[in-house]
């Protein structure tokens, strides 16, 4: 803003010097408002975007966001501008605009900590008690999963091929959440294979009520033609 305001008072100072006064700036200045309004109407938004942020601090530098599908760090915050660099070293430019204009999500305005979910499913001939309880255990056991609040493994639903339970853990910064997300898949994995706790695959059963009684055996044991699906 000290910028700014310097700028503009040196532009004040050079149409002294030149001797332009008030009346005839505001003749240019009232011509040319018209084409230059409808030219830079973007970058006065991205403007006025930079100041609302500025004043209001919605978004501040070292702030872990997602944009649009994008989860990043906020870099820097300029007044046109905010760059937001992700983990692949990719660095993104949004126009303060979008802040105003689009849902933002941010993991850091209030506080870094957050809480990430890992949902697994498990073998219907399983103790549910003991895999909860086996969750919550290999959570604990993670040196970056918060002990307050405790983490939590809840059952979630009963679907098709599984029992479906979601591992609940909080940790101190969102910028981990991924990492420690991946590592406890690890443990869990392995926290299953020595207890003998299956994750089983995608299965269906097929029940044929009717219609193989009106086919001669015959046809049941006819090959069938490319294509065709045997029974």
């Amino acid at each position: 803003m000290l910028r700014y305001g310097l700028i503009t008072l040196g532009l004040i100072v050079l149409f002294r010097v030149i001797g332009l006064n008030a009346a005839t700036v505001a003749a240019i200045t009232g011509g040319l408002s018209i084409g230059v309004g409808f030219a830079l109407q973007d970058v006065l938004k991205n403007f006025l975007g930079g100041i609302i942020l500025l004043f209001e601090g919605t978004v501040r530098p070292g702030d872990w966001v997602d944009i649009g599908g994008t989860e990043g760090e906020v870099e820097t915050l300029s007044i046109r501008s905010t760059v937001v660099k992700t983990f692949d070293n990719v660095e993104y430019i949004v126009p303060n605009q979008n802040w105003l204009n689009s849902v933002v999500t941010t993991y850091t305005r209030s506080s870094r900590r957050v809480r990430t979910r890992i949902p697994i499913g498990v073998s219907y001939d399983s103790d549910v008690r003991q895999v909860q309880k086996l969750l919550i255990d290999t959570a604990l056991s993670h040196p970056l999963v918060l002990k307050d609040p405790a983490p939590g493994a809840a059952l979630v639903n009963f679907g098709d091929s599984s029992v479906d339970f979601i591992v609940l853990v909080w940790v101190e910064d969102a910028k981990i959440k991924g990492k420690v997300a991946g590592e406890l898949r690890f443990m869990i994995w392995d926290a299953f294979k020595a207890n003998g706790i299956e994750i089983p695959y995608p299965q269906r059963d097929l029940h044929i009520r009717s219609g193989l009684e009106a086919l001669q055996p015959a046809q049941l044991a006819a090959p069938q033609a490319d294509g065709e699906a045997s029974i």
